[in-house]
């Protein structure tokens, strides 16, 4: 999944995905997250940034991270972004703050988000939300019944393929 933490559309796939596919298709599924912060996103691209640097450390608390911004993505402003983000960051047991910070301070941070976009860009996506499932590109969320859809025919596909060896 290509997404950008500002984008509500990508919050809505995310709540989607977890509560319908990821739960009942937790071992025929690996979901990779790829973060694409857009122009026009005042704090999107700092959210990716500090998201780098969490999940560095400890990529539970990533999960964590990006559940909490997505919570919170409609009353964030690029105004209360940092005090928000450092206040709950801080409240994360396996992230060192001294190390969040060494980490948003250096270019380590980001190396991940140009891979991330240079993907996008090599694959064509321009915007977010857009998941590949084996391949298949499914664009936005506009129908989310097309990406349980897709997911459900690769998962179908998998198995014909495991009982057919």
């Amino acid at each position: 999944m290509f997404s950008d933490f500002q984008c509500s559309f990508c919050r809505e796939a995310t709540n989607y995905l977890e509560a319908n596919v990821l739960r009942m298709y937790a071992r025929e599924v690996r979901f990779v997250y790829r973060q694409l912060p857009l122009r026009g996103h005042d704090w999107a691209s700092t959210a990716a940034r500090v998201g780098v640097c969490v999940n560095l450390q400890k990529s539970e608390s990533f999960w964590k991270y990006h559940q909490f911004v997505f919570e919170n993505q409609a009353r964030l402003t690029l105004a209360s972004f940092s005090d928000e983000v450092t206040k709950f960051v801080s409240s994360l047991p396996d992230v060192n703050s001294a190390q969040l910070y060494s980490c948003l301070g250096s270019a380590s941070s980001d190396i991940p988000l140009l891979e991330d976009r240079n993907l996008a860009s090599a694959l064509g996506v321009e915007a977010t939300p857009v998941f590949f499932v084996n391949g298949k590109r499914v664009v936005g969320f506009a129908r989310p019944e097309e990406l349980k859809d897709a997911i459900e025919t690769a998962v179908r596909q998998t198995a014909d393929v495991s009982l057919n060896k």
